[in-house]
């Protein structure tokens, strides 16, 4: 799954929701897959982004990563609500991690 999501940086401006929707085609049912695809989409697809991050999370409510991105997600959407409860959950998972 990574090296997919990554390939993107490398391919032509638009391909990287291409490569998004590869992901959940082909790993639909895998919590990696969903949250790369959420790292491969582009800045301005921000819900894709969300979207893929809660399914990933909703997949694994341990993923402490998805949360932590998921909220960076919401805050770039200005869903600032939604945001701190994704970090509080980050947070509960991995208490030292600052970032969140």
């Amino acid at each position: 799954h990574c090296q997919l999501a990554h390939a993107w940086k490398i391919a032509e401006p638009g391909t990287s929701a291409i490569v998004a929707d590869a992901l959940v085609r082909q790993w639909g049912s895998s919590t990696s897959a969903w949250y790369w695809s959420a790292i491969s989409l582009p800045d301005a697809e921000v819900e894709r982004r969300i979207a893929a991050y809660r399914r990933a999370v909703e997949l694994d409510p341990t993923f402490f990563s998805a949360w932590s991105n998921l909220g960076r997600a919401l805050m770039a959407a200005r869903r600032l609500p939604e945001a701190e409860s994704a970090y509080r959950r980050a947070l509960e998972l991995r208490p030292a991690f600052a970032h969140a």
